[in-house]
């Protein structure tokens, strides 16, 4: 099954770097926002809040860590238990984690 909310679609666009900065300005003022997520909101016309920076509780830090951690050896090829489950099983975990980290920080699906 494929997740149709993962992002992993990419849209390159050249900018100075006045206007970069600009942006980044303008997603920090909203929120403390990435640019992917400013721009992405800005382009969907979703509505940009302003919210207060949420403190993010250690234990989400330390599995944030421990998770990384996980990732780092599933990208440690080779090894031999994983070749025997194939791509198309580590890939999607690689991704859920990528996700599962985010939401940990503060950063899943709102953005």
């Amino acid at each position: 099954m494929v997740d149709n909310t993962l992002r992993n679609q990419i849209v390159r666009i050249r900018l100075t770097p006045q206007e970069k900065a600009q942006i980044a300005t303008a997603a920090k003022t909203a929120g403390d926002l990435s640019l992917s997520a400013f721009m992405r909101n800005v382009a969907l016309s979703i509505p940009v809040i302003e919210k207060q920076r949420q403190v993010v509780p250690q234990v989400n830090r330390q599995l944030y860590y421990q998770l990384g951690e996980i990732y780092r050896l599933l990208e440690a090829q080779p090894n031999r238990d994983l070749a025997l489950v194939g791509s198309e099983v580590i890939e999607p975990l690689k991704q859920l984690l990528v996700q599962v980290r985010q939401d940990l920080l503060g950063f899943g699906d709102e953005l």
